[in-house]
């Protein structure tokens, strides 16, 4: 599973440009393109040296999604309402 990235596909749209802006108060980590992709590189290289059962729980990097406990559709309208307020 890849990361929640900052890209430019994702940030023009305003709705997820504010969610992505309030995730932090859930803990929750956005990353920057350049090191999602670095670190999907070495997620790569490490499957394929070291290859495990189809889990995606292994090698997920969730940015801390999996941890928070909430449902990530229902903290998502409260981090866009922070994004949007304070960005």
């Amino acid at each position: 599973m890849a990361p929640s990235t900052r890209t430019r596909s994702v940030t023009s749209n305003r709705l997820l440009a504010a969610a992505y802006a309030g995730a932090h108060i859930f803990d929750v980590e956005i990353f920057e393109p350049a090191t999602a992709s670095k670190l999907m590189a070495i997620l790569l290289v490490h499957g394929l040296r070291k290859p495990h059962p189809a889990d995606e729980a292994y090698a997920a990097a969730h940015g801390g999604l999996w941890r928070v406990p909430f449902r990530p559709r229902s903290a998502l309208p409260l981090a866009a309402v922070r994004g949007l307020v304070f960005r």
